[in-house]
C-alpha cells in the first residue's frame, strides 16, 4: 500500500466533493473527455443530433510536482511524528486524520480524502518546528509492532534502515507541503 497526496485547490476539492465520480480522472489523469474530443466524435454527435457536451472534468492541468507518494513509509512516518498509529487530532496527525471522504469511489484502498488548504498550512507550520532529533526520538519500532502499523515488521527487523527511510520521506513531504502552501492549495490523499 502506497500513500499519495495530490495537490488540489479548495475549488477543485469542492468540485470533487460535489461530484465524486470525477476523482479517478483527477487522480489518475485519464482525460476521457480529451480522448473523445481528439476523435471528433463529440463534435459529430453535437452537429448531427444536437447533443450538448457536459463538462465532466475538473479545471486545472497536471503540473510537475503536483503529487507525491510516500511509498510504504507513510504509517511509520505518522507514528514518528505523533507517537500513535492512529488519528490524534493534532496538526502533525495530518497523514491519517479523519478527513472528509470524496464519495464512496474506491481509488485503491478505499475512497480518497479531501484536505483543505487551511489544514495543509496548519500541518506545514507544525512541521516547521519538528526536527530530525524529534523524528528519531519518536521512532519506536517495538511500539509500532504493538500497534500493528503497516510495515511494522520491517521497522522492527531493520531499525536503522527504517528510520533512514522515514527521514528521507519526511524531507520529501516537507518540500511537497511547502509547495502546496506557497500556492494556497489543499491536497487529496489516497492509498493505492
Amino acid at each position: 500500500m502506497v500513500f499519495a497526496l495530490r495537490r488540489a485547490t479548495d475549488e477543485q476539492i469542492d468540485a470533487l466533493l460535489a461530484r465524486p465520480l470525477l476523482i479517478e480522472d483527477f487522480l489518475y489523469n485519464e482525460p476521457r473527455v480529451a480522448a473523445v474530443a481528439k476523435t471528433g466524435l463529440m463534435e459529430k454527435l453535437i452537429s448531427t443530433f444536437g447533443f450538448a457536451s457536459q463538462n465532466s472534468t475538473i479545471s486545472g492541468e497536471r503540473e510537475e510536482g503536483d503529487e507525491i507518494d510516500l511509498d510504504k513509509a507513510w504509517h511509520g512516518l505518522h507514528f514518528a511524528l505523533t507517537g500513535s498509529g492512529w488519528a490524534t487530532g493534532a496538526p502533525l496527525s495530518f497523514l491519517v486524520e479523519e478527513w472528509p471522504e470524496i464519495g464512496d469511489v474506491d481509488v485503491g484502498y478505499g475512497p480518497a480524502k479531501a484536505i483543505r488548504a487551511v489544514n495543509v498550512a496548519r500541518f506545514n507550520d507544525a512541521l516547521a518546528g519538528f526536527t530530525a532529533m524529534d523524528l528519531r526520538a519518536g521512532y519506536h519500532p517495538q511500539a509500532m509492532l504493538e500497534q500493528e502499523l503497516y510495515l511494522a515488521d520491517f521497522f522492527a527487523e531493520n531499525p536503522e534502515e527504517g528510520i533512514e527511510y522515514i527521514e528521507h520521506w519526511l524531507t520529501e513531504l516537507r518540500t511537497f507541503i511547502a509547495g502546496c502552501v506557497a500556492r494556497n492549495a489543499g491536497v487529496v490523499s489516497y492509498i493505492c
